[in-house]
C-alpha cells in the first residue's frame, strides 16, 4: 500500500520511456526474430508491459528520488530494470548469464552494462570496478539447483544463501559500508 502512494505523489512517465525506446526500428526487428509463437521468449520485446513494470519497481525502491545510486542487478535478464533505474539518472551493472539470445538483444538494445557470469553456491562473484549502493535481484532463478521428478527445484539451502550475502554484501567490496549495514538479511530454515 505505500508503494502505491509514493508512485501517486511521485509520478513517473513509463509511456514516456516506452515511447522513447519505440522510436528505434530495431526493437520491431526484434520482434519479428522472436515472434509469439517462440515459447516465453516473444515477451520479452514488450516494452510496454516490461517498461511499466520496473517503472513500478524503481519507485518501490525511491530511484525516482534521493540521491543517485550504483546499482548491481543480479540476474538482470534483458535488462529493463537497469534502462529504467539509468533514465532516473542512477549507474547500474547487470550480472546474469549469457543463454538467452533475446537477452542478449535487448541488453545491446537498452544500451546497459552486462557482466557475463553463472551465480554458483559457496562462490563468489566477479570483482566489481567499483562499490555497489544497491543490489537488486528480481525474477531470478540462480539459486536453482536442479529440477525435482514432481516438478518443483531444489533450491540453495539457508547456509548458502548465508555464504552469499555474508560474503558478498557485508565483508566484499561490493557494497559501500553505510549500505551494507542497512541490510538485515533473514533466513527461514528449510530443512
Amino acid at each position: 500500500m505505500r508503494e502505491h502512494i509514493h508512485r501517486a505523489f511521485h509520478p513517473v512517465s513509463a509511456r514516456r520511456l516506452q515511447h522513447e525506446l519505440e522510436m528505434d526500428p530495431s526493437w520491431e526487428e526484434l520482434r519479428r526474430k522472436y515472434p509469439r509463437g517462440i515459447k516465453e521468449v516473444h515477451r520479452f520485446g514488450d516494452t510496454k508491459f516490461w517498461i511499466n513494470r520496473n517503472v513500478e519497481r524503481a519507485q518501490d525502491l525511491s530511484l525516482d528520488r534521493g540521491r543517485r545510486r550504483h546499482i548491481l542487478d543480479l540476474g538482470c535478464g534483458p535488462g529493463f530494470f537497469l534502462y529504467v533505474a539509468e533514465k532516473l539518472g542512477h549507474t547500474g551493472v547487470g550480472l546474469d548469464i549469457d543463454e538467452q539470445t533475446i537477452f542478449r538483444d535487448t541488453i545491446r538494445l537498452l544500451k546497459v552494462k552486462r557482466v557475463v557470469h553463472c551465480i554458483q553456491p559457496r562462490f563468489h562473484l566477479p570483482a566489481p570496478e567499483k562499490k555497489f549502493d544497491l543490489i537488486t535481484s528480481y525474477l531470478t532463478c540462480f539459486d536453482r539447483l536442479e529440477r525435482l521428478r514432481d516438478g518443483n527445484w531444489r533450491t540453495w539451502s539457508a547456509a548458502e544463501w548465508q555464504f552469499f550475502i555474508e560474503a558478498e554484501c557485508y565483508c566484499s567490496n561490493f557494497i559501500r559500508r553505510k549500505a551494507a549495514n542497512s541490510i538485515r538479511p533473514t533466513f527461514a530454515n528449510y530443512s
